[in-house]
């Protein structure tokens, strides 16, 4: 599980589940409005309540702000790189963002965007434009992980779309293409909660087997990586399946890692669902998901010295885009 937790003081209901289930990471996006040192001292619990070293996860929008309750620069997001069209700018948000994420105790972007569209949006989308996606989603991805943190694409194939019709050749032809060309750069790619009609219909992306297993890991070949789930939230308000059976299906379709974002409230009954899932099944997923927590590093020593000199440094490159430090968005 990844699990997701409401703010950045663990409750006792958190604090328990994770004693007792030890999932293999967390999501923290609910910690955007805290400052750095508490972020820290929550990685920090995090890694003393597990047995293994975590997953420590931000999506890709919300990483771009952390630094902000602190006093710190917003990052430029997606859109605003794209529009400077300076590879090596974004090279240089990438690597900010990866040695934040080493200050912070976090190691995993939920992140780059891979999907087609307009940038600007919520969602963090680069471009329509197959090969200027490829071209900075790439770059950014690759000075995140020169800089420690490892990466996980989304959202496959179809990103925010509730539906789609294309076949896996049309698919192909445009959607994937980004995929297809940085699949050797990606650490784990994460399904869209929408329906591929016309590969696998009647289910979400995420549990249908004909994308994550024909698709996914058997025509492009990612079978070696982890695979992580849309929100197990949003795959049952979707499905109308609860969400302890959504757990088992997606991982039979071939996903690794379960996304809660709800972790408090849904840890145990999506427990329960895995628990009866056949021994071959699970053991596939745990091999794929031991590669990714391989990759993992420790985070980088916190100072309050170390901090600013990381807030300085970002600052430097908010005049490229015409901001200041207070003005930034």
């Amino acid at each position: 599980m990844l699990m997701g937790l409401s703010g950045a003081t663990l409750t006792a209901d958190e604090e328990r589940l994770v004693r007792d289930l030890q999932p293999v990471g967390f999501l923290i996006d609910a910690v955007l409005g805290a400052g750095p040192r508490e972020m820290r001292a929550l990685t920090d619990s995090l890694r003393k309540l597990s047995g293994r070293q975590p997953v420590v996860a931000v999506g890709f929008e919300v990483a771009r702000r952390l630094a902000a309750a602190g006093g710190g620069p917003v990052l430029p997001g997606a859109a605003d790189l794209i529009g400077n069209s300076d590879l090596k700018t974004t090279a240089t948000a990438g690597m900010l963002t990866g040695e934040m994420f080493g200050l912070l105790g976090i190691n995993m972007c939920l992140g780059p965007v891979l999907d087609l569209g307009d940038p600007g949006g919520a969602a963090g989308a680069w471009s329509r434009d197959p090969q200027r996606v490829i071209d900075h989603a790439g770059q950014w991805n690759r000075w995140l992980r020169k800089r420690g943190a490892v990466c996980c694409a989304g959202r496959f194939p179809i990103g925010n779309a509730a539906r789609s019709e294309d076949d896996a050749d049309t698919l192909q032809r445009g959607p994937l293409l980004p995929y297809t060309a940085l699949m050797p750069e990606l650490d784990a790619i994460r399904m869209a909660a929408g329906e591929m009609a016309g590969i696998e219909s009647g289910l979400p992306a995420t549990m249908a087997s004909g994308v994550v297993g024909k698709l996914l890991r058997d025509r492009l070949g990612f079978d070696h990586h982890a695979v992580v789930s849309a929100d197990l939230a949003e795959v049952s308000a979707v499905s109308g399946i609860p969400p302890a059976d959504c757990a088992r299906k997606a991982v039979e379709a071939g996903c690794d890692l379960i996304l809660l974002a709800d972790g408090a409230a849904m840890g145990s009954a999506i427990a329960a669902g895995m628990a009866k899932l056949p021994i071959p099944v699970l053991g596939d997923a745990w091999q794929r998901v031991e590669r990714l927590r391989d990759k993992l590093q420790w985070p980088r020593p916190w100072s309050e010295a170390k901090w600013a000199e990381w807030s300085a440094k970002a600052c430097d490159l908010l005049p490229t885009f015409g901001w200041n430090r207070l003005q930034s968005p």
